[in-house]
């Protein structure tokens, strides 16, 4: 051996000596996303350590022994990564786990959401990223007055955190309005909260015929009587209404009539439109009085009714007439 080599092992040895151990004051770590933490590394007089962390770090100095590192917000990429002490001989010799707890949804939550009305269902998927993974009774969904819901599924569990969670919204007008959905983690104090409003499109419909498009409808006056037809629809977007007759008041939607006359006798048309169709009722009016059902007749007794009448007003008398003497 060469006496270079020699010389070369001799200062590594002394390296190794002054260096000594580095120990980490913790080596477990569970934290929520974005908190701070600190850790310490006892490391020999006068070395200089660093951590081998991705979170952005700094470091003050205690003594000549101690370093004092603070981690000002862990981030979710942290999630089981191990981490040391490092100096100029290596690592410490048992290394930290740090573990973070965070709960999210994906992709992120439009304040407004448009369905067409149908008579199925429209189904919003929630897609929750969390560690560990939530579970259905930390969700809660708030819905505008007089709604029900049924109640709402984990459809399906992902192997990197990620659960789906399925709530069924009717397509119906009666649906419309504010949502409310908190999902809360056993472990994150911070709720998350999706705000949205839901609105239900639908073409026109006559609040006189809701179940009813294109449809005629038939109106008894009697003559000197008021009279009023109305033309109000209702709709998502709000239909526009159009009277073709010229008795149509566009500021009321009414074709009205102080007192029917038989020249008021005829068809009245509205027409409703919005971006999703169009509807029309026509109304016949007609001028005279509603038309009364026809009385039923009195049955007449037959021969073989009167005869059986007969007969019994004979037994009662004879009944009568043996009471008095017995």
């Amino acid at each position: 051996m060469s006496k270079l080599t020699e010389f070369a092992l001799f200062l590594s040895a002394l390296f190794v000596v002054a260096n000594g151990q580095l120990t980490l004051s913790q080596t477990s770590f569970t934290l929520v996303e974005n908190a701070s933490f600190q850790v310490n590394c006892t490391h020999p007089a006068g070395v200089t350590v660093s951590l081998n962390l991705t979170s952005w770090f700094t470091f003050i100095s205690i003594g000549q022994t101690i370093t004092l590192f603070t981690i000002p917000s862990v981030l979710r990429s942290d999630n089981n990564v191990q981490f040391s002490c490092t100096g100029p001989g290596g690592p410490s010799s048992a290394p930290a786990m740090v573990t973070v707890y965070y709960l999210t949804v994906q992709p992120p939550f439009q304040s407004n959401l448009d369905v067409l009305s149908t008579a199925g269902d429209f189904f919003l998927n929630i897609s929750i990223v969390a560690n560990p993974l939530v579970i259905p009774a930390n969700i809660s969904v708030q819905t505008p007055p007089g709604v029900t819901l049924p109640p709402f599924s984990v459809i399906g569990k992902g192997d990197t955190g990620t659960a789906y969670i399925k709530i069924d919204l009717f397509q119906l007008p009666q649906y419309a309005g504010s949502y409310n959905i908190t999902l809360r983690h056993p472990a994150v104090s911070t709720a998350v909260i999706i705000l949205f409003n839901l609105t239900v499109l639908y073409a026109p419909r006559y609040i006189y015929s809701p179940t009813i498009s294109n449809t005629t409808v038939d109106i008894y006056a009697p003559p000197g009587t008021p009279q009023n037809l109305s033309c109000a629809a209702t709709g998502v977007p709000q239909p526009t209404i159009v009277g073709l007759n010229s008795t149509f008041n566009s500021a009321t939607n009414l074709y009205s009539f102080g007192s029917v006359t038989n020249s008021s006798a005829g068809l009245y048309v509205c027409v409703a439109n919005n971006s999703l169709g169009s509807n029309t009722i026509t109304y016949r009016l007609k001028i005279e009085a509603t038309p009364t059902p026809t009385p039923t007749p009195t049955p007449t007794p037959t021969p073989s009714d009167a005869s059986a009448l007969h007969s019994t007003f004979l037994c009662v008398l004879i009944i009568s007439i043996l009471a008095v003497f017995f």
